[in-house]
């Protein structure tokens, strides 16, 4: 697989992160618990989905750590060699670039996924001391 197939698998993997915790701890931020039992009864699917988040983030994490290894070491290596006649950009430095940027946008979804599902609701209980 290529570099680019690997960031964008990385960020739909990290992406189901963010239906699985950071949806509905949104919506129940913003919207409150009516809310959320309202998009549970429309979408049941994301009870399950939730249980095993800790099996995602950990696929998750594993597709970005993988990618970002794959990023990190193609920069020594030359991935293709194209003649040009001019200065200007290749192909594989378009999609390097396009997968650098897949990588870093996976990398701030699954921190804020992270986030939402492992320390939000700890923190809430700990300002509200219950």
């Amino acid at each position: 697989m290529k570099k680019t197939s690997w960031g964008v698998l990385s960020l739909l993997g990290s992406t189901s992160t963010l239906i699985c915790c950071v949806l509905p701890g949104l919506i129940a931020t913003i919207a409150g618990g009516a809310a959320v039992g309202a998009m549970l009864t429309l979408f049941p699917w994301l009870i399950p989905l939730s249980q095993y988040k800790v099996w995602i983030f950990s696929g998750s994490g594993m597709l970005i750590i993988f990618t970002g290894r794959l990023i990190r070491n193609s920069k020594s290596k030359t991935v293709c060699k194209i003649d040009t006649q001019s200065d200007s950009t290749t192909p594989c430095d378009t999609t390097s670039a396009w997968a650098k940027w897949l990588f870093r946008i996976s990398v701030v979804i699954y921190l804020i996924g992270s986030f939402f599902a492992f320390a939000f609701v700890p923190l809430l209980r700990l300002i509200h001391g219950n």
